[in-house]
Parts: structure tokens; C-alpha cells; sequence
């Protein structure tokens, strides 16, 4: 089994192999580019969207096997109760087009960064002039700015992929044709 990851960065990999060894063991984590056809800044459902898009480019791939999986990582904004909370949408599906969705912990924005964001930049590109570091999204991200580095990215998103795999953890439940159902 493999597990490919739709992105590159080294923080979004890495959380799959601890969310999942802990399960599986050691596995072959593979992260590929992968397109998330919503803009780089996502708010509220074009963050499932990008998730799930990130996913099936995977899952076209032709190196892409019956056993393997494929996770989708969408950082996202999301506007509830007045509040804007930034979280990670997380999918995961395999060839027979099953998919399961889970998300990491959320966190308010400050409007300071919301500002910035209006403007036009993404949320990491923000933090990165905040903090005057390059990259922040591929180490601690917003979270761990903002929490002083008790959580960095690679925890905020390891609950989200457990989450998003419960369904193939318990196919019987979940899956149409485990349960006999037509």
C-alpha cells in the first residue's frame, strides 16, 4: 500500500506518516503535485473543494494502485459566528472512488491577518511578513505563530487525516457494498 499526498510540502507529508504509522507502520508516503482548482486563499467550501480536487488528480494517475490511497490537504478560512477560523479540510479516497473527509482543529484569525488576507495575499504569505521568515506554511504555519509553537502544522493536520480515514477504517459502515445494500 500506498499513501500519495497532494502536495509537495514537507509539513502536509510528514503528518500523513505520523497520522498513519501509528496504524499502519511503516508505508510508502509519496507526495506528488497536485492541483486544488480553488484559489490559493480558500474560504469556507472551496476548501472541501480543493481537498477532494486534490484527491481525484491523484487518483487519475496511472501509477495510482487498487490498494493505494490519496490525501488531499486544503488549508482553509472558514466565516462562523462572526469569527474567522482558519483549518485544515482534509480528504482521502482510493480507485473505487470512495472518499472519507475530516478536518484539524480550527483557530481564530486576528483581524490584522484577515486584513492582509482581504488584500489579496494567502494566509502563509502573511505570517511570513509577520514573523519575518520565509516559508512559515512548510514548518509551524499560522498555528504555531500564533500558539508560540505549542501546536505547529504537522499536529494540527495529523487529527484531521485520522478523521478523514475513519470511514475506510470502518468500510462496513460507511461503504454501500459492505453493507449489502443496493
Amino acid at each position: 500500500m500506498r499513501i500519495y499526498v497532494g502536495s509537495l510540502n514537507p509539513v502536509k507529508i510528514n503528518a500523513v506518516k505520523v497520522a498513519f504509522q501509528s496504524v499502519w507502520g511503516n508505508l510508502s508516503i509519496v507526495g506528488v503535485n497536485s492541483s486544488s482548482g480553488v484559489p490559493d486563499q480558500p474560504f469556507d467550501e472551496d476548501t472541501f473543494t480543493g481537498a477532494r480536487n486534490r484527491v481525484m488528480d491523484i487518483i487519475g494517475r496511472t501509477e495510482f494502485d487498487e490498494k493505494d490511497l490519496a490525501v488531499g490537504i486544503e488549508g482553509g478560512i472558514f466565516h462562523i459566528y462572526n469569527r474567522f477560523i482558519a483549518k485544515g479540510i482534509v480528504c482521502i479516497g482510493d480507485k473505487s472512488g470512495k472518499i472519507g473527509f475530516g478536518e484539524s482543529a480550527g483557530f481564530e484569525l486576528p483581524q490584522k491577518v484577515m486584513n492582509k488576507i482581504y488584500e489579496g495575499n494567502e494566509l502563509g504569505v502573511v505570517i511570513d511578513n509577520l514573523t519575518g521568515e520565509n516559508e512559515t506554511k512548510k514548518k509551524g504555519g499560522a498555528i504555531g505563530h500564533l500558539t508560540g509553537n505549542l501546536i505547529d502544522r504537522t499536529e494540527l493536520y495529523r487529527m484531521g487525516i485520522i478523521t478523514a480515514a475513519v470511514p475506510f477504517f470502518n468500510r462496513k459502515l460507511y461503504f454501500k457494498e459492505n453493507m449489502g445494500e443496493e
